[in-house]
């Protein structure tokens, strides 16, 4: 009985069919598929096989039906749901000549071109990198990239080219020589042998094998002299037109295109594509040489590395501003260990999400860089006031600076998140862009937070020297002293002239504050996307 299966993608970047459907002639094969209400025969190209399913990498489409050899049957879940083609001897004998009443490839061309060697230079490489490469970036189950276009290459095509001359000579057009090719070019079945308790089905094999017996094809009969294939055409073993040419340092080459599929990583689909590039060598032809010309993710690696050195810069400098304004390499180890220790906890918050290091993410952290120090310096700072001007003991004095002053750095800290947390649910394309740079902002802030009352106090209670122990202090503090006292004494006659005319200073911002309206209308903005 024959039977005719859906086909189905089922999480695979190619067509599967059950492997009954496919019929395997040397190097060829073949598939049936119904279009119509009728068979057409495909030269197929196959991939991975296992289960009794066998993916297609080319030659039929997903959602078409493909007509199972009899005797067989399709598995549940190899080729989705499959249908009887009917159980009456009548309906097997229509399915059959159907199955079988297929032409063989056939291209007429007007003039006859040796291309066979170029052919045999592309078809074997193709074979070969074909099937290994697609199936070799996943599980097996969930495929990452969406790969195998060919440029360059050309199919084997068997071409008919005729002759006008003799087919005007034998009163022949080209449509009888088309009829003939089809109508004897088959396999029939030629009925069923009972042998005792044994039923033997018989196939009449009336298929050309080779160019030869192509050519012997009988196109008309006249009188005892057949008029043949042969007479009035020169059949080759060629290739099909050229639709696509690649070339490297003006050599011919054939270039085979990897995409990843939307969601996956495009690292991680390189990376798979490379470890499988030496095993497929090993198995070409001494001549044919594989060769990567293209790798996108070589900007996405040096994004990266750009990013990832600006952060590491970014957090060196930022640890340098503050050893020169605070003039002490403790106070400024304390307040740079938040850095690392927040960078950390965010990744693992990060993690928690389903966030990826990448250029929107890791641009976000380096961002972020100075806002993670700026709570651990104001609560050193205030650590430090303690226990110069009041003269406390370094751990008392961690406790009461960071009660003192915790509100205010709370109330700082909430305020930054309530401006990038909101970034996280933009919607639309730009929501997915800005998504991950929301999150990892907020993320950072948060956990930068979260060491200033924790790791920064206990760090400055166990490091920090005690005022009046006889220690002299650095060079590098007094000099910063020294170098601040200036600016000190300029900012407090400012603040003593804005403290005596107060007035004058709220209607100044006041005004500030106005003038935001109308210097918004004065703006450009950008025009509005046209629709088209």
């Amino acid at each position: 009985m024959f039977v005719v299966a859906q086909v189905e993608q089922k999480d695979e970047p190619t067509a599967v069919v059950p492997t009954a459907s496919v019929r395997r002639e040397g190097s060829v094969n073949r598939l049936f598929a119904v279009v119509d209400g009728r068979i057409e025969e495909r030269l197929a190209e196959l991939g991975l096989e296992r289960d009794g399913s066998v993916s297609v990498l080319d030659g039929v489409e997903v959602s078409e039906r493909v007509v199972v050899a009899p005797g067989h049957e399709a598995r549940d879940g190899v080729a989705g749901q499959v249908k009887s083609g009917g159980s009456s001897r009548e309906t097997n004998h229509a399915v059959a000549r159907q199955y079988l009443r297929a032409a063989e490839r056939v291209c007429f061309r007007p003039h006859a071109r040796d291309r066979r060697g170029r052919r045999r230079r592309t078809w074997g490489p193709r074979r070969r990198l074909l099937p290994q490469s697609r199936p070799a970036v996943g599980d097996g189950r969930h495929s990452m990239a969406r790969g195998g276009t060919r440029r360059g290459g050309r199919r084997r095509q068997i071409n008919v080219l005729l002759d006008v001359e003799r087919l005007q000579g034998h009163g022949l057009t080209g449509l009888d020589v088309q009829r003939a090719l089809v109508g004897q070019n088959l396999a029939v079945p030629g009925g069923r042998v009972e042998t005792g308790p044994r039923d033997v089905n018989l196939r009449v094999q009336a298929r050309a094998e080779t160019v030869g017996q192509l050519g012997r094809i009988v196109v008309r009969q006249r009188g005892e002299t057949p008029v043949r294939v042969e007479d009035v055409a020169t059949i080759e073993d060629g290739e099909e037109e050229a639709e696509s040419y690649s070339s490297v340092d003006g050599e011919p080459v054939l270039v085979l295109a990897i995409q990843k599929q939307s969601g996956r990583n495009t690292v991680a689909v390189v990376d798979a594509l490379r470890d499988r590039l030496g095993p497929i060598e090993q198995t070409l032809p001494a001549s044919v040489k594989v060769k990567v010309i293209r790798d996108l993710s070589q900007s996405i690696r040096t994004q990266v590395n750009n990013v990832k050195e600006h952060l590491v810069f970014g957090a060196f400098l930022a640890a340098g501003v503050v050893l020169v304004f605070l003039g002490s390499l403790r106070s400024t180890v304390i307040a740079a260990l938040a850095i690392p220790i927040s960078i950390l906890g965010t990744f693992a918050l990060m993690w928690l999400q389903g966030e990826t290091l990448n250029v929107i993410t890791l641009l976000a952290l380096a961002l972020s860089v100075g806002i993670l120090i700026d709570n651990a310096i104001v609560i050193l700072e205030n650590i430090l006031r303690f226990v110069q001007e009041q003269h406390e003991k370094p751990f008392p004095a961690a406790i009461l600076a960071t009660r003192d002053i915790g509100l205010a750095v709370l109330a700082t800290t909430l305020s930054l998140l309530a401006v990038f947390l909101p970034i996280a649910f933009v919607t639309g394309i730009i929501g997915r862009v800005l998504r991950g740079f929301g999150l990892t902002m907020s993320f950072a802030v948060a956990v930068s937070l979260l060491v200033s009352f924790t790791l920064t106090p206990m760090l400055a209670s166990r490091w920090l020297t005690p005022a009046g122990t006889g220690v002299r202090r650095p060079v590098l503090e007094r000099l910063v002293d020294w170098l601040y006292r200036p600016v000190e004494r300029a900012y407090l006659r400012a603040l003593r002239s804005s403290l005596r005319h107060r007035w004058v200073i709220v209607l100044a911002c006041t005004g500030a504050l106005a003038s935001c309206l109308p210097l918004l209308k004065t703006v450009k903005t950008a025009p509005a996307a046209s629709g088209r």
